[in-house]
């Protein structure tokens, strides 16, 4: 048993040589011992002239941006109630309805607008290892349009109801 066990680990040569263990005669280049089952350590070669070869890495793959879908979906919300807000806005009735509107607005462009600051500040310059970059970059400037844009109109209808005029000089914008 003991010979079929040298031929299965054996090299390709036909030398022998002792194991250092039990002093067995073993294979040359078998890495254990068929006698004493011990582990023939060989001392790794070393290639002359060899040409070096850098390691290669790979790339994982790349995270989400934080927030971006967030940020994107409260930015485009507070865009869609500005465009509502101008086209039921010159209807009287609805004027109660309108201010809530517009503080809505507001509220969810600020989000957006926060969400894609918060975002882009936790990537941190590192574009390449996350995917959704631009949708941070385009959350935060239609947040930050938006927040301006919903900050004037709340100010001036503020200053219109405060005044007595109504919300009729907001549509004039």
């Amino acid at each position: 048993m003991n010979e079929m066990y040298d031929n299965n680990v054996a090299s390709s040569t036909s030398t022998k040589e002792k194991c250092p263990y039990c002093g067995g005669v073993i294979e040359a280049g078998s890495r254990f011992c068929g006698h004493c089952g011990g582990k023939i350590e060989r001392p790794t070669r070393i290639v002359e002239n060899a040409p070096y070869q850098a390691p290669t890495y790979t790339q994982g793959p790349k995270m989400k941006a934080p927030y971006g879908t967030g940020a994107m979906v409260c930015s485009i919300i507070g865009m869609g109630l500005l465009l509502l807000f101008y086209i039921i806005g010159d209807d009287e009735d609805l004027y109660g309805f309108l201010s809530m509107l517009a503080i809505t607005g507001l509220a969810i462009s600020i989000v957006g607008m926060a969400l894609g600051i918060v975002g882009w500040n936790k990537i941190k310059g590192n574009f390449s290892a996350y995917s959704g970059t631009s949708k941070l970059t385009v959350a935060k400037i239609l947040g930050i349009i938006g927040a301006v844009i919903w900050t004037i109109i709340v100010t001036i209808g503020t200053f219109m109801v405060i005044g007595g005029y109504g919300l009729e000089g907001l549509f004039f914008l």
